[in-house]
């Protein structure tokens, strides 16, 4: 999957950009910019892919996606209604960094070692009221429900429950090389995509791309963030979520559907991924529709 860098421009009359996105599907090119993005999920359901992560994501998913961190959501399956979201993209300003208590602002909610942050319970509420109060707002009110998000946001702190932190912050260069190792990278992630529901092994994969299965391992880890077998299972368990919600299909063949060797196996690594067992996770979320996606006191 390939990583797009996105340009952006803020609008005519400050640094924010305010987007209501109404389509048919979510189906964005992975990609980066240099602004902090705030992406509110209204309506749809698909995984998310955040730096190295995916997740399945549904109607309420909040994130506040860090500057320079890849991030796309990509409808999958069946698709009762429109995809809807609003999403705010704030670019660096010289007015903002003057404000008092900015530093701290900067610090806890720009800055940091992951890619994003999700946001949920209390904290969720507040924001989502002043993201929908933006959508009414003109320039100067828009910049009021603006600060008022980052301040909510700030005021929370590192160990609210409310926030939880999501991957791992990288940035993505230019030039001739990094291009070609993107491409590289776009192939690969394509074709494990295409073969998921097969046994897929790292020779296989360093074969595709005409390398040594060390060499694969190596550079695949470096630009992704994981090991290459710990990427395809957590794609794999991803959809494993997504099938549990939406059918009423046995645990075992949703297992072997989304590529598990053996039922123990598919039990281990959905557990190891969301603190849980897929029958209950399907027993828990029945009445609520999709959810946040993992157990955000659970290490992977």
């Amino acid at each position: 999957m390939k990583v797009t860098w996105e340009r952006l421009a803020p609008e005519p009359t400050g640094c924010i950009r305010f987007l209501q996105l109404n389509q048919q599907a979510f189906s964005g090119a992975l990609h980066a910019h240099d602004a902090l993005e705030i992406t509110w999920i209204q309506s749809g359901q698909g995984l998310r892919f955040v730096a190295e992560t995916v997740e399945p994501f549904g109607a309420g998913d909040l994130l506040i996606i860090r500057p320079g961190s890849a991030h796309t959501w990509t409808s999958i399956g069946p698709r009762p209604g429109p995809a809807r979201a609003l999403v705010v993209q704030v670019l660096p300003d010289a007015a903002l960094s003057a404000l008092p208590g900015w530093a701290e602002v900067q610090a806890r909610v720009w800055d940091g070692h992951s890619a994003a942050l999700v946001i949920e319970g209390a904290l969720k509420k507040t924001i989502t009221a002043h993201l929908l109060a933006m959508a009414h707002a003109r320039e100067l009110g828009r910049m009021g429900h603006l600060l008022s998000v980052l301040g909510s946001c700030s005021a929370a702190g590192a160990a609210d429950p409310d926030i939880r932190p999501l991957g791992m912050r990288t940035r993505h260069s230019a030039g001739p090389a990094a291009a070609d190792r993107r491409q590289r990278l776009e192939r690969l992630l394509r074709w494990t995509h295409q073969h998921l529901n097969d046994q897929i092994t790292i020779g296989q994969a360093a074969e595709f791309l005409h390398v040594s299965p060390a060499a694969f391992s190596r550079a695949f880890k470096q630009a992704v963030g994981k090991p290459f077998t710990d990427y395809v299972n957590d794609l794999r368990i991803a959809q494993a979520q997504l099938e549990l919600i939406r059918s009423d299909r046995p645990v075992a063949e949703i297992a072997v559907r989304c590529g598990f060797p053996t039922l123990s196996n598919f039990h281990e690594q959905f557990a190891r991924r969301t603190g849980e067992s897929p029958r209950r996770y399907r027993d828990r979320t029945a009445a609520q529709g999709l959810p946040d996606a993992g157990n955000p006191g659970r290490a992977r």
